[in-house]
């Protein structure tokens, strides 16, 4: 007996998780608000930071884009000085002023504007826009793929929660079994029978101390699981949450061929779509750096103005005085960058980045598989045992009842009675593991084959 109830409780703490301390906030008058699970996970989706933390990697790709294509129009630099400066007067030809010596100042004011509009930059602007673009694809994968992490958290928990309540009110059932027998027990010892002992009674009330010990564990594992599952859902205070469902059941799951959800899960999981989106952006970057090896053909507009009161004009076209100046014009020009090698190793880099997405995928190709496989068997494994496990507690409870039923009349043993105890919470045990499983196996193969993301797409 002992044995078979320190496993009581592995369905509750198979799938607890830690809980962080926290306060709660004072029980409001009404009663508790209900949650189905669908409500859960549209909660937690809601106020998920982790979401929201991927939700701002996304304006950050979404600014990259805004900057790439900024980069196709043109540029305007310009420089405004003011100062003092040599007074000047006379002509190209006349004049008693020097330029190595200063006659008096004047004030000066110095305007120059240079417009650049690219024209053509052997690929360097498309391909980083087009690896923007592609970059914010990859982020809009990410999400969903963190969305479907957290729904599946979310169904951990809210099915541990039941879980920890079946248990609690199967210890409940055999607490009263135990009350009964001993009460039957302490009357037969004050009549002194001969059909009860002193030893059975005292390995009833053994029982009945561990049966007390593990439901107030029971207990706590049910209140750890509930505030946990409120602080995924961002509720302060989990005495004003509770769940809609009542009982631990399995969810409805009709089985396919495996072939199918492996070609689901080359479709639909959201990390094919990170990898398809992030091998186009890397090779884009990487086709953008190797465009650094040639120039950029550029139309370039100029302006510049300078005047200072007190310096003569001179329009003589081969002397440039740079504080009393007008001019302007276009050009057509050339930048091309010459470097010992800091391009090459750029490139080289943009390279290795594109070759390790690859691997990426590769592994991907590799181990999603091998996940949809696993969870696939995992739930044909748990049908099996639902199955066998279901019709066995039925038929170990009607055994409990009937033997217990004999002890309190006087015609069946206390043995019988612990034996039908012990083997009815094994089995009953080994159901609600079983449904556990099973549920937590096709929760986790719609992860595998990404038909979570239809659910979660929904859940906002």
């Amino acid at each position: 007996m002992n044995r078979i109830l320190l496993g009581l409780l592995f369905v509750a703490l198979t799938y607890t998780p830690a809980v962080f301390a926290g306060d709660a906030t004072p029980l409001p008058a009404r009663g508790p608000k209900t949650y189905t699970l669908a409500d859960c996970i549209h909660q937690a989706l809601q106020v998920s930071p982790e979401v929201k933390e991927l939700g701002l990697d996304r304006e950050i790709a979404k600014s990259r884009l805004d900057q790439a294509k900024a980069n196709r129009y043109p540029t305007i630099e310009t420089v405004t000085l003011t100062g003092p400066t040599s007074q000047a007067r006379g002509d190209q030809i006349n004049s008693t002023y020097k330029s190595n010596e200063i006659h008096g100042l004047t004030p000066f004011i110095m305007f120059d504007m240079k417009v650049i509009q690219p024209l053509y930059t052997f690929g360097k602007l498309s391909k980083t826009m087009e690896a923007a673009e592609h970059g914010i694809k990859y982020e809009e994968a990410r999400i969903i793929q963190k969305k479907t992490d957290v729904a599946l958290e979310i169904k951990k928990y809210y099915w541990a929660l039941l879980a920890a309540r079946e248990s609690t009110r199967l210890i409940d059932e055999i607490q009263s079994y135990l009350d009964s027998a001993q009460k039957r027990a302490r009357r037969l010892l004050s009549e002194n029978s001969p059909s009860v002992t002193e030893m059975d009674l005292y390995k009833l009330q053994s029982y009945n101390s561990m049966v007390t010990k593990y439901r107030e564990e029971a207990l706590k594992y049910e209140t750890v699981t509930k505030v946990a599952l409120t602080r995924f859902m961002d509720i302060k205070n989990p005495e004003s949450f509770d769940i809609a469902d009542k009982s631990l059941e399995p969810v409805k799951f009709d089985p396919a061929e495996i072939k199918k959800y492996l070609d689901e899960s080359k479709k639909q999981r959201p990390e094919y779509d990170q990898l398809k989106n992030g091998l186009i952006a890397k090779e884009a970057l990487y086709e953008a750096e190797k465009a650094d090896y040639y120039p950029t053909i550029f139309a370039a507009g100029m302006a510049s103005y300078a005047g200072a009161p007190d310096r003569d004009t001179v329009r003589n076209p081969w002397i440039y005085d740079r504080f009393n100046h007008e001019e302007a014009g276009v050009a057509l020009g050339m930048k091309w960058n010459f470097d010992f090698g800091i391009t090459k190793a750029k490139v080289d880099q943009a390279r290795a980045e594109y070759l390790k997405v690859t691997k990426k995928k590769e592994y991907a190709d590799m181990g999603i598989p091998v996940q949809v496989e696993q969870a696939y068997y995992d739930i044909l494994e748990a049908r099996r045992v639902i199955d066998s496990t279901s019709k066995g507690y039925k038929s170990a409870r009607k055994w409990l009842v009937g033997s217990v039923a004999n002890y309190d009349m006087g015609v069946g043993e206390m043995k019988d009675a612990a034996d039908s105890i012990v083997v009815y919470v094994q089995l009953k045990q080994e159901y609600l593991k079983a449904i556990l499983n099973y549920n937590m196996g096709v929760a986790n193969l719609d992860h595998a084959c990404g038909r979570d993301t239809l659910e979660v797409r929904g859940a906002d």
